[in-house]
This record gives C-alpha cells, sequence and structure tokens, in this order.
C-alpha cells in the first residue's frame, strides 16, 4: 500500500459546537411533523401555525428568549420553503423541508464505541460514478462527520462496528451497489491508524 503523509490522512470530524440554527430546524421540523396528527385531530385543519407554537412551547418549557430564536427560525424556513404557512394559517411541511428533516436525522447518526475494540478496522470502499458528484461529497462528508480516516481516494477506515449505519447510508443516499463494506484484521500501517484513532 502506498504510504500516505500525515497531511492526507487528516481528514477527522469537526469539533462540535453549541446547538446552532440546523439543530433547531431540525428540532421544530420534527416537532412539525409529531404534532401533525394530533392537532389534525384537533383542530380539522392541519397544524396551525400559532396552536402550533402555543403547544411547542408549553411542552419544551421554551424561555422568553428561546421563544423569539425559534419563531426566527420557523420564519426563515417558511420563507426557504421548507415548510409552508397557508391563508388559514395552516403549517406543513414540503417536500423539500421533509427532504430536509430526513437528512438533518441522518447526520445525527452517530458509530457506538464499544468498552474493548476487537483489533479489527471496518473499511469502505465506494466507486459511485461522476455524473453523481454530490453524492460522492456528500457521502465523504458523512463518513468525516462519523470518524473515518482516508486511506486512499476512496478507501475509508473506522474501527468499530457500523454496518448498520453503512446500511442506512448505502440507503439514504440510495448507493446500495456502490459502496462496500468490509472487515479486516489486517491493515499494513496499521500501527499509524490505531494513532489515529487513538487506540494506543
Amino acid at each position: 500500500m502506498e504510504k500516505r503523509s500525515k497531511k492526507e490522512i487528516r481528514h477527522k470530524p469537526k469539533k462540535k459546537r453549541g446547538r446552532g440554527e440546523f439543530d433547531v430546524q431540525k428540532f421544530v421540523l420534527s416537532k412539525i411533523k409529531d404534532y401533525a396528527y394530533t392537532f389534525a385531530y384537533m383542530q380539522g385543519a392541519g397544524v396551525l401555525y400559532r396552536p402550533f407554537l402555543d403547544w411547542f412551547f408549553e411542552e419544551e418549557k421554551v424561555s422568553y428568549s428561546q421563544k423569539y430564536y425559534v419563531k426566527k427560525v420557523l420564519d426563515k424556513m417558511i420563507k426557504e420553503k421548507l415548510a409552508k404557512l397557508e391563508n388559514g394559517g395552516r403549517l406543513e411541511l414540503t417536500k423539500t423541508g421533509e427532504k430536509k428533516l430526513s437528512d438533518l436525522e441522518f447526520s445525527s447518526f452517530r458509530i457506538a464505541k464499544p468498552e474493548k475494540w476487537d483489533d479489527k478496522f471496518r473499511v469502505i470502499i465506494f466507486d459511485i460514478v461522476v455524473e453523481k458528484n454530490r453524492t460522492r461529497a456528500a457521502v465523504r462528508r458523512q463518513l468525516i462527520n462519523w470518524g473515518f480516516i482516508r486511506l486512499q481516494n476512496s478507501v475509508w477506515v473506522h474501527p468499530y462496528d457500523c454496518q448498520e449505519v453503512i446500511g442506512l447510508l448505502k440507503k439514504h443516499f440510495e448507493a446500495t451497489k456502490d459502496i462496500v463494506y468490509m472487515v479486516v484484521e489486517f491493515i499494513e500501517g496499521a500501527d499509524q491508524l490505531k494513532k489515529e484513532f487513538g487506540l494506543v
């Protein structure tokens, strides 16, 4: 295997920051979805904007300052057509909003860290055609987000079992035949990988 430089191997997830706009977006989108059936039953007209906010604030014990921010994010979501507010005050997710929620929920999945490493590496290889550049870039970003390290252009490695989340990755990006999951016991240069993953 070709020796990698330190620069080439530095593909690690960014440090997490505090709750940001996309976290609030995900939360609000999911609440609209979760409460939709209840509101539709109670009001007979879908999720109504004002009752939804009142219930949301009460259920989540939202502070005064947080209420302003949630309203601001929700108004922005409506402007960006993630949700739509009709003349009668009916609030619902658009197809774009449903896709956005799915993407946000998917990106929140994490690979569980076991108490003890089993001395095996999980290797992901993918071959996504040039016509699907966006999909290839999105897969790469998600692998980085999950803590994978790049061995070569389309070869990534992780020390812990992640077959389930890779299955979700394949389904999410409709790339079942393009992504291959492997479990290996030996990789040339494993000592460096162990250092990168904090295993030694």
